[in-house]
This record gives structure tokens, C-alpha cells and sequence, in this order.
């Protein structure tokens, strides 16, 4: 029938969508996202803390400056041809060499792998916090032993 759809135009579809994704919802958003999920949000009043107004400005605005010029250089090292599969180990690989590209791939691994882990921790420590809140709001008191 005609409302039908085959796996085949789904995935042209998709690899449609995904080919459409410029520098900002492509490269700047998700690295923006990655910068003010969990740090931002849950330690910046710690950060402030520890290390003063005016250090924790500097350290924004160093991260800032740091996030702006990797995703203009990867936005140039994208546009500059086709990128097939294999994400971002096959633009680093193309651009800097297989070596340089094998062992920044394992770091890329690695790190996303610990931000996997530093927002499930952020998850559960905002979902502690708001158990804590609505429990106190009606006189109860935990030891810190449960949550």
C-alpha cells in the first residue's frame, strides 16, 4: 500500500536528516549541551565556592573560548568532504593519519564514556536532592543512610 514505508526509504530518510545538520545543530549544540549539562548545573555554586567569582568567570570563559575554536576547526575539518561511517574517528583519521586518529578515537571513547557515567550521577543526585525536598517538606528526616 501506499502508506507504507520500506526499511530502505527509512534509512535515506534518516542519512537525509543527518547530512542536513549544520555547524550550530550539528557541532556547537551538542558540545554546548555537554558543557552545561551536569557541571554546570549541579557544581557551579561548589566551583564558586571553592574557587571565587572571579576564577570561576576565568575558568567560563577559558571553557567558552575552548569550545568555540573545536567546533569551528571540526565545522572546517567536516565541510571539507563526504564523511562516511565511522563518526569521528573517520575525520580524524582522514585528516591527521590512522595513528593520531586510532589513539585520539580510544580517548574520544573513553571520555564519552565517563560523561555516560558523570550524567547518570548527576540524574540520581537531582532525583536525591528532589527526594530530600519532598520528604522534609512534610517532617520527615533521613539519616543520610538511605539517600
Amino acid at each position: 500500500s501506499s502508506g507504507t514505508t520500506t526499511v530502505q526509504q527509512r534509512h535515506d530518510t534518516n542519512a537525509e536528516q543527518r547530512r542536513n545538520l549544520g555547524t550550530i545543530s550539528g557541532v556547537y549544540l551538542p558540545s554546548l549541551q555537554s558543557i552545561l549539562g551536569v557541571i554546570l548545573f549541579l557544581r557551579l555554586t561548589h566551583i564558586t565556592s571553592q574557587a571565587g567569582i572571579v576564577y570561576t568567570t576565568l575558568l567560563l570563559l577559558i571553557s567558552t573560548a575552548s569550545t568555540i575554536l573545536t567546533w569551528s576547526s571540526l565545522s572546517a575539518i567536516v565541510t571539507n568532504g563526504d564523511i562516511k561511517s565511522g563518526g569521528p574517528y573517520y575525520i580524524i583519521s582522514r585528516t591527521l593519519g590512522v595513528d593520531i586518529g586510532c589513539s585520539l578515537g580510544l580517548l574520544y571513547y573513553i571520555g564519552n564514556t565517563l560523561s555516560g557515567s558523570l550524567f547518570v550521577l548527576g540524574a540520581v543526585e537531582a532525583v536525591q536532592h528532589s527526594i530530600r525536598a519532598y520528604y522534609a517538606r512534610w517532617g520527615y528526616g533521613f539519616s543520610g543512610h538511605i539517600f
